[in-house]
């Protein structure tokens, strides 16, 4: 009997020495590393020393972790670990710890980059993963399809992780650093799955960072997030939205605005305020409940001689209790444009915008509505507005005066009215110089960011203006006038700039302008006088204005006794055109550019067919002011609803 229960209790001690020797070869030794770095850099295991006292619990010392396939890499470090490992599964290629209790966590995730796609601006911000190059070059060629009876790759599974001192998340150029605490559970099959159920980060003094810049800090508060499963080939931003879920409660301060310098390609700076949250995402969709609330103070962009100031920008994201109407709005007051030695160029008392949703989609971000209001616009000099826009169809050389508009409707098809005045403006182009006071009440309809608007219906009003042409005569009859209405007009947007393509019909004092385009009152004959005498004069043609290019396709005044017809293109620094000037039975042709200037008296009305027929192969057509599709009942009722006219005073 003795020797029975000796052998009883002497046969659990020989197994757990047994184990201890097994176990420390196992792990002093590199055949733990070797079994599961069998497959290159599919999974690599490193530490720096490692024990077991029972069977399956493992304590680890400076792990790391690595990883990549054909869409990402990765890198887990731990400064110390003490883990539950499944041994009898890593035979079978599974990495399964059914219990992770670490401390000091550093995590990086950056995506691989086709190499053709690859710049040093694409790689700004990136972190470093250990074994891989700087770059994170994608894989050349089709993807290479694994079949399940050939798949041999090591997988991963981390359950009930529980991490303390957490130093780094670092994911593309995102990255949160600080004391904070870690825990969930991960899984990843190489090019087969992955899963994130969930990862929870709790933290009081956390610092979010983009691309090295400092986004918020001091942030404090609880953040969940659920990825997958998905499966990484193929993977889009629009699939992995479906498996996305957060659920983060807490508050912070916003550090500025510089981090978003890369998107919007100007410095900006400043913009420091209060940071609130409460988000709550399942399946990419915002549900009820979810508010987040930023403001930017004292923000500041600069470009070129310009600076322009916003002292208090308030953004906000909600969801409301249940319908989960989600609305997006922006809000901006007392802002300015100065010139670099400190000249006010321009400023407004307030604009907002808003866009709502029914329910936000973060897979499908499509809003049902939108609308922007500008109120309280001053302009203190509009020669600087006019170089901090860049225009270039014609110079403005001073002026003053206010702005305002207000647009609604879907975010592809706002309507509205834009309304504008100058005073004491004076505006050159060509060889011709206005001075005088203009009013502008714009129509807006179907406004879309990338393709433009119609803005039929359209209104410019000028008066108390005098005339001053290239040599610089001033004109001796001030308080010309004119009623300009754009019946017909399209606003293209594209990347070389705003381009207007109207018909229109005008109301004049007399046809100064339209003559001082062409000649100076000098150089026309004495019975040619009248010219500039049409009082009455009503206008109609059709024409083009945009950066670095204008063109006339036809116009034809009329007005006591005397009529025009005109054509012109201006276009890459040189301009041609052609006139055809009459009082009573005489005519008189003038001709611009190519050679062709002068006058000419000897059969005119031949002479402008003919420039005519050759100018015109060279214009541009017309471009439709019509909306890409008519808009849907209820589209126009919303519209109608909230667009209103409103005021403006100068």
């Amino acid at each position: 009997m003795r020797r029975a229960i000796r052998a009883v209790l002497l046969a659990p001690i020989l197994l757990w020495a047994l184990y201890c020797v097994a176990a420390q070869a196992l792990l002093w030794t590199p055949l733990l590393r070797k079994l599961i770095n069998a497959q290159g850099p599919t999974v690599h295991l490193e530490y720096a020393f490692a024990w077991s006292v029972w069977p399956g619990r493992v304590h680890v010392r400076r792990m790391r972790l690595t990883s990549q396939d054909r869409g990402v890499q990765w890198q887990l470090d731990l400064d110390r670990v003490t883990t539950t490992l499944v041994l009898w599964q890593l035979p079978r290629r599974l990495f399964h710890a059914t219990s992770v209790e670490a401390d000091g966590l550093s995590f990086a995730l950056r995506r691989r980059i086709p190499r053709p796609q690859l710049t040093p601006e694409q790689l700004e911000g990136l972190p470093l993963i250990a074994r891989f190059e700087a770059a994170p070059v994608a894989e050349e060629g089709p993807d290479y399809e694994i079949p399940d009876w050939r798949y041999s790759l090591m997988s991963v599974w981390l359950e009930n992780v529980i991490a303390t001192r957490v130093r780094s998340i670092w994911v593309d150029r995102l990255r949160l650093q600080g004391g904070a605490d870690v825990s969930g559970a991960f899984y990843l099959k190489p090019v087969r799955s992955v899963l994130i159920a969930p990862a929870e980060v709790r933290g009081t003094s956390l610092l979010l960072t983009y691309a090295g810049t400092p986004v918020a800090d001091a942030l404090r508060g609880r953040f969940a997030i659920w990825l997958g499963p998905f499966d990484p080939r193929g993977a889009t931003p629009r699939k992995l939205a479906r498996t996305f879920s957060v659920e983060a409660d807490g508050s912070g301060s916003v550090r500025g605005v510089e981090f978003l310098t890369r998107a919007t390609h100007v410095p900006l700076h400043g913009g420091a305020g209060p940071l609130r949250f409460a988000l709550h995402v399942r399946g990419g969709r915002i549900l009820p409940g979810t508010q987040v609330a930023a403001e930017f103070r004292d923000a500041t962009a600069r470009d070129g001689a310009f600076v322009a100031v916003v002292r208090s920008l308030a953004v906000s994201l909600t969801a409301r209790p249940g319908g989960g109407q989600t609305n997006l709005r922006a809000e901006a007051r007392e802002a300015s444009l100065t010139a670099r030695d400190g000249t006010p160029a321009a400023r407004l008392e307030a604009a907002a915008a808003m866009a709502e949703a029914d329910e936000l989609d973060l897979a499908e971000p499509i809003a049902r509505t939108a609308w922007l209001d500008v109120r309280g616009g001053r302009i203190d000099d509009a020669s600087a507005v006019a170089a901090a826009l860049r225009l270039r169809a014609a110079r403005v050389d001073s002026g003053h005066g206010a702005f305002a508009l207000h647009l609604a409707g879907p975010p592809d098809g706002l309507s509205g009215w834009v309304r504008a005045s100058l005073s004491d403006m004076h505006i050159r182009t060509e060889n011709l110089a206005i001075r005088g006071d203009a009013g502008l009440d714009a129509s807006v309809h179907d406004l879309d960011r990338n393709q433009g608007a119609n803005v039929s219906g359209t209104r410019l009003q000028i008066d108390g203006a005098r005339l001053i042409d290239a040599g610089g005569e001033e004109d001796t009859a001030p308080g010309w006038w004119a009623r300009i209405d754009f019946d017909r007009a399209a606003l293209r947007l594209g990347p070389g700039g705003p381009l207007v393509d109207a018909d229109f019909t005008a109301r004049c004092r007399d046809a100064r302008p339209i003559v001082g385009l062409y000649v100076r009152r000098a150089d026309l004959p004495g019975v040619l006088s009248g010219l500039f005498a049409m009082e009455g004069l009503a206008v109609h043609g059709s024409g083009m204005l945009g950066p670095g290019r204008a063109a006339l396709r036809e116009l034809a005044a009329t007005g006591k006794g005397a009529s025009i017809r005109a054509i012109y293109l201006a276009e890459a620094g040189a301009r041609r055109g052609a006139a055809l000037f009459t009082v009573g039975s005489i005519s008189i042709g003038v001709g611009l550019g190519d050679g062709r200037s002068g006058v000419h008296v000897l059969g005119p009305g031949d002479w402008y067919a003919s420039e005519e027929r050759q100018l015109r192969t060279q214009l541009p057509p017309r471009a439709s002011a019509h909306a890409r599709a008519a808009p849907s009942r209820a589209r126009r009722a919303r519209a109608n609803g909230q667009v209103s006219r409103g005021t403006l005073s100068r």
